[in-house]
């Protein structure tokens, strides 16, 4: 049995611990027992292990990595050597240069920016692929065969109840029966302008809006969903729009709906946005800054557009509009299970 080392303050990049817990039962299901090396211990980690059941307390071991040697004891041993943030990955990456070890370094990041990376520190000469987010790491998977006695990147894939607690209630906007319902949920903005998204679905053909109503569930930093209520009649489009602030509709559009827009790829919560809409078998369409070719048709991800791509947004709306088996067959593709595919490779 590999021997796995989870290097890092994993609360720090995950406070809610959603990532662990996904990360836990990925070990149980592959009937792995990591050890936990923390580079501080907060004071109620213990507590909150024991309650979530997420590992047996006796695979968790807390160690200071500056004062305690025996690290490189436990890295010695290692099969495998979890990071959760680049100062982790620099102690690793040493560790295995100075022990001449082959253990495999698998660097795991939540930062989703669309941004390029600019620290050149880690390379191809440190046999390990770092890619800081998923646009990097999709397009360099393609053409790199992942030799296992490199390191991979690893993204998180949340099974996720934040709608669990919300009661099913009957909701009360309005029914539309032959139409395609096209749910935005979340923060209405687009480039900090919560009006942009209502510009370009203006700008759609009529042939489209008269198929489709736009559900619009969530709540703006900005503005009121009566504000927006005013700018779409202002883009002669409001009877192609509803607006509700309810979490109660939530649940039942999630489950009614037959598409999903999230208007911001950018972050963490849109990221489980989005993937709250795949888990539930919906066709998603997200807006990201700097989309490259290979990212745009990702099975993981849903469909990427950019933000000002107007034409892309107006076939791809035309497409999953009226074709009825494109949109089963963009909802039918589930996120795979990430951690099962690189143990068992």
């Amino acid at each position: 049995m590999s021997k796995i080392i989870c290097l890092g303050n994993i609360q720090q990049h995950d406070e809610s611990f959603l990532y662990l817990k996904q990360l836990g039962r990925a070990f149980e299901e592959l009937k792995h027992n990591p050890i936990f090396i923390l580079n501080r211990r907060p004071p109620e980690i213990n507590l909150r292990f024991q309650n979530l059941r997420i590992l047996p307390r006796k695979s968790i071991e807390y160690v200071k990595l500056r004062k305690d040697k025996s690290l490189s004891v436990l890295l010695s041993e290692s099969d495998i050597v979890f990071a959760f943030s680049y100062n982790d990955l620099a102690l690793a990456l040493y560790f295995k240069k100075k022990l001449k070890k082959r253990f495999k370094t698998l660097y795991v990041t939540l930062d989703w920016k669309p941004t390029r990376p600019m620290n050149k520190m880690y390379s191809k000469k440190s046999s390990m692929f770092v890619f800081q987010n998923e646009y990097d790491s999709l397009r360099i998977s393609r053409k790199v065969k992942l030799d296992p006695k490199k390191g991979y990147v690893l993204y998180p894939s949340f099974t996720l109840d934040m709608l669990a607690q919300v009661p099913e209630s009957e909701s009360k906007l309005p029914v539309c029966e032959g139409k395609v319902k096209i749910l935005v949920l979340g923060d209405f903005s687009l480039k900090n302008k919560p009006k942009d998204l209502i510009n370009m679905i203006s700008n759609l053909p009529s042939g489209i809006l008269k198929k489709a109503i736009f559900i619009f569930n969530g709540i703006s930093k900005d503005y009121l969903s009566d504000d927006l209520k005013e700018y779409s009649k202002f883009k002669n489009i409001s009877e192609y729009c509803l607006f509700s602030d309810s979490p109660e509709d939530t649940v039942n559009l999630l489950k009614s709906c037959d598409l999903g827009i999230i208007n911001s790829f950018t972050g963490m919560d849109s990221v489980k946005l989005v993937q709250f809409f795949m888990q539930h078998r919906k066709p998603v369409l997200a807006f990201a800054n700097n989309c490259i070719s290979e990212f745009l048709e990702s099975p993981k991800f849903g469909i990427i557009i950019e933000f000002d791509d107007e034409d892309r947004f107006t076939i791809i709306m035309d497409d999953l509009v009226k074709n009825s088996e494109l949109r089963n067959e963009q909802g039918g593709a589930w996120i795979p299970n990430i951690f099962r595919e690189i143990f068992v490779y």
